[in-house]
């Protein structure tokens, strides 16, 4: 796909996507890291019908996947937003 853009576009388009492709790339290593930690027990959880605690873990869960997200964007997010 760099290749792709590279071809068509210029090599500073190529450069800035391979850049934001990267930054996806490292967005969901955390995202994956919970979900393969807390998925087993919350289908345990669900199974048992234990909805209050199914909704807090997953209330959690999603907080801090949100919030490191949000901190890796916003290391990158000048340098993105500054090209023209």
């Amino acid at each position: 796909d760099t290749f792709m853009i590279a071809h068509f576009l210029d090599a500073t388009a190529a450069g800035i996507y391979s850049v934001v492709v990267t930054i996806a790339l490292l967005m969901q290593i955390f995202p994956r890291a919970l979900r393969y930690m807390f998925l087993p027990l919350l289908t345990e959880l669900h199974s048992q019908d234990n909805k209050p605690i199914f909704k807090s873990l997953y209330k959690i869960s999603t907080k801090w996947i949100f919030i490191v997200n949000l901190m890796t964007f916003s290391l990158f997010c000048p340098s993105i937003l500054a090209w023209k």
